[in-house]
């Protein structure tokens, strides 16, 4: 069910249709297509297991968090209007490309109609407006260095601990490492030659 997962041609240009739609409104749109998409496979898996009851409080886990609908988040009355239709044509996008994807994952038209009903039950224009809500409610930004920052860093502070030194106990190879740090950070860094850190994201419960 990942999208850009498959051998048929009709199939993967779905799938890129989706990745493109989603890749230019913002990769929170990527992550919530995944999200629906693990839904559906965890609810498949289920009833492959015999497990043909579920609830949506069961599967449906970032109702658990603040997820107030995307477009609502916004104060503009035209604003919402634009991220409704963001929300709509992205999530249509993602149905097509899951819908498309049942013939390739079942081989009986009892179960491809199964798999059908828990995609269309899942991938809802609400759902999908609830997930970016939550991400955009919950979701915060962590910076913190790089491996390289922090090697360089540490490298900087043993040279500066150097300076304080009578030069006859110093590194041998001092003025080779400080050549080497400048050299780095003009080829790796900014044009201040600052290195980049590492930005992720971390969910927290609202």
């Amino acid at each position: 069910l990942c999208c850009g997962s498959s051998v048929d041609q009709k199939l993967k240009h779905q799938q890129r249709r989706f990745r493109h739609d989603a890749t230019q409104a913002g990769p929170q749109f990527l992550l919530a297509g995944k999200v629906v998409a693990s839904v559906v496979v965890a609810v498949w898996y289920d009833h492959k297991k015999g497990i043909d009851q579920w609830k949506d409080t069961d599967v449906f886990w970032w109702k658990e968090y603040s997820h107030p609908l995307y477009w609502d988040l916004s104060d503009d009355e035209d604003e919402k209007i634009t991220k409704k239709a963001l929300c709509t044509s992205s999530h249509l996008l993602l149905l097509e490309a899951l819908q498309a994807s049942v013939s390739d994952i079942v081989d009986s038209s009892d179960s491809c109609k199964l798999l059908h009903d828990i995609i269309e039950r899942v991938i809802t224009v609400t759902n999908f407006g609830e997930i970016l809500g939550m991400l955009q409610c919950n979701v915060m930004e962590i910076e913190f260095p790089s491996p390289s920052q922090q090697f360089v860093s540490h490298l900087q502070m043993i040279l500066e601990d150097e300076e304080g030194k009578d030069p006859k106990d110093q590194m041998s190879d001092k003025d080779e490492w400080e050549s080497w740090i400048t050299d780095y950070l003009s080829r790796h860094g900014d044009e201040n030659g600052t290195l980049a850190s590492i930005v992720g994201a971390g969910l927290f419960t609202i």
